[in-house]
């Protein structure tokens, strides 16, 4: 089975802001994402036992948006992280997060 992938995306990052926890950077981007799904039958024999798995081609469009964050203080602690949805024409919807701390000591 094989898979290609094109991804189109715009950024917008305001300036740098001072928060309660330090300097937040932000980025907000969106754009749109192509998958192509192009398969193989497979036929494989497991102690006699005959499986068959066949892939299907397919071709999906995926739209997304989502934020990225640091958060930096002047001491040596840095938080980043990010979310992104999005929604494609086979009706799948995702979800992405993520946050990582780093302590410097």
């Amino acid at each position: 089975s094989h898979m290609i992938e094109a991804r189109a995306k715009v950024s917008f990052e305001p300036a740098a802001r001072d928060t309660v926890i330090g300097m937040g950077n932000f980025q907000f981007f969106g754009g749109l994402e192509a998958q192509g799904f192009f398969g193989d039958d497979v036929e494989a024999s497991v102690a006699g036992t005959t499986l068959n798995f066949t892939a299907a081609d397919d071709v999906a469009l995926r739209g997304f948006a989502g934020l990225n964050f640091v958060f930096a203080n002047s001491g040596a602690t840095r938080i980043a992280g990010g979310v992104e949805a999005g929604r494609d024409t086979l009706g799948s919807t995702t979800l992405d997060a993520n946050v990582k701390a780093e302590i410097e000591f």
